[in-house]
């Protein structure tokens, strides 16, 4: 039987923290089944999911380059995505340009939809109007050019748009579990894991006690913003 498109790509693209990602992409599977009945059974199927939506919800903040000179895109209240530059053409050029993940601690919950409901779509619609509470013209705008790239990059047939923001957060709160739960059980300060090559995320204790969620985009997200200002001509 050949390879899918999907597992070909986790295989060409994770380079770190494999065995990491399968674990994280199989309690993801079971997290998606019980809260919006999806029934998805291959872990690198889930962590290309949410890869292709990731690098699509990056594209579309990247788009905003052409009109402004800073913009974030909050997802669901789980992340931020965004970049924040300069208006002086001379400090830009000199590297004054910053692209960044936040993290966000959403008080919404993935579990408090409908019990009685098993309708997928229906669960994700119910999961959209609880979570998605700012710009959301721009999240179904990802979402819906999300579909296309799912079919076009790792031929799977999304039936709607409304599936996208939910799993992506789903499968994303299975990362911060893996995170928080290992950083506990090696009883370590600091938890970092790389995710597809397209992010580092850790997790800390700061010295108040407190914990900290940070992010590090990867030399080649930075370039995809970077490169795209440059087309754009701002750097002129």
């Amino acid at each position: 039987m050949p390879e899918s498109k999907s597992k070909k790509w986790f295989k060409d693209n994770v380079s770190e923290n494999e065995a990491e990602l399968i674990t994280i992409g199989g309690m993801a599977d079971e997290m998606l089944h019980k809260t919006i009945s999806l029934g998805l059974t291959e872990p690198m199927t889930t962590i290309t999911l949410y890869a292709s939506i990731f690098e699509t919800l990056c594209d579309v903040v990247v788009d905003r380059e052409k009109e402004y000179d800073d913009f974030n895109l909050n997802v669901a209240d789980r992340m931020e995505i965004g970049y924040s530059t300069t208006a002086n053409d001379d400090d830009e050029k000199t590297g004054n340009y910053m692209v960044y993940i936040r993290h966000l601690e959403s008080k919404a919950s993935d579990t408090s939809l409908d019990e009685d409901e098993d309708d997928t779509i229906e669960l994700c619609t119910q999961w959209n109007a609880a979570n998605i509470r700012v710009q959301a013209d721009i999240i179904k705008e990802a979402a819906a050019r999300a579909m296309k790239d799912l079919s076009d990059i790792i031929n799977i047939k999304v039936q709607s748009p409304e599936f996208v923001i939910p799993m992506f957060c789903i499968i994303h709160s299975q990362i911060l579990r893996f995170i928080r739960t290992r950083r506990e059980e090696t009883k370590r300060t600091e938890y970092e894991l790389n995710v597809a090559g397209l992010f580092t995320i850790g997790v800390q204790i700061t010295e108040d006690g407190d914990e900290e969620i940070y992010y590090v985009p990867s030399i080649a997200l930075k370039l995809k913003f970077k490169n795209d200002a440059i087309a754009s001509g701002r750097d002129e």
